[in-house]
């Protein structure tokens, strides 16, 4: 199955490609696809790699079904009425098309299916908490990242880590009490807060160490 998912505004050609795990062979063959001539101009950047997602694969991967995801990362006019077609990308969003197909091409004539690596599905939700969470308006880089944290790419206009002084490049190391280290960490941490919550960030730039205190708002 593969999956678009906010395809049509890459940075710098960046695609980001999560489900690579949930076959064998089938990060290395996404790698030979957008090097196959014409070379496709991306940057492919592996993300997860276990198939469960929030989009449309995760139920796909869950019956046994290998999945890829194609995403070109959320930006500040994400869900606004900012976020208007002349801001598309065409040459970007036709070349993330061309990898999707030469995947979906290259899965249906090969001789017999790709096999698939099962993964542990995610714990279920626990009753009462809160899907999203509250708003800090920091733009991660979705890309696999061997060091702990989440870099950014940026930060929302007027959002809470615009003020704090986030940006982009900056990668964020704790909010509050809960240390980040992955996107996951992330998540967890803004769930576990109710806008008006006032808390500390701390994050490198560069080599130097920043913290802030910053009022998380409501995501809208």
């Amino acid at each position: 199955m593969v999956n678009l998912d906010m395809v049509g505004r890459p940075r710098g050609g960046k695609v980001y490609v999560d489900g690579a795990g949930t076959a064998k062979g089938l990060r290395e063959l996404v790698e030979a696809l957008g090097g196959r001539a014409p070379r496709l101009p991306l940057r492919i950047a592996f993300g997860g790699g276990d198939g469960y997602g929030p989009s449309d694969h995760t139920s796909f991967f869950a019956r046994g079904v290998p999945v890829l995801f194609l995403f070109t990362g959320p930006h500040a006019d994400y869900h606004r009425p900012s976020d208007t077609a002349d801001k598309i990308d065409a040459g970007g969003l036709a070349a993330v098309a061309r990898l999707a197909y030469r995947a979906a091409r290259e899965a249906a004539e090969r001789d017999g299916r790709l096999e698939v690596v099962r993964a542990a599905a995610p714990p279920p939700r626990e009753r009462g908490e809160r899907s999203y969470g509250t708003y800090l308006g920091a733009i991660p880089d979705f890309a696999e990242r061997a060091e702990p944290g989440v870099a950014l790419t940026g930060v929302r206009p007027g959002s809470p880590a615009e003020r704090a002084g986030l940006g982009e490049g900056d990668v964020l190391l704790r909010l509050g009490t809960t240390k980040v280290l992955s996107l996951q960490d992330l998540a967890f941490a803004l769930r576990s807060h109710r806008p008006g919550d006032e808390v500390e960030l701390e994050w490198a730039h560069g080599a130097e160490r920043r913290t802030a205190k910053v009022k998380l708002e409501e995501r809208r």
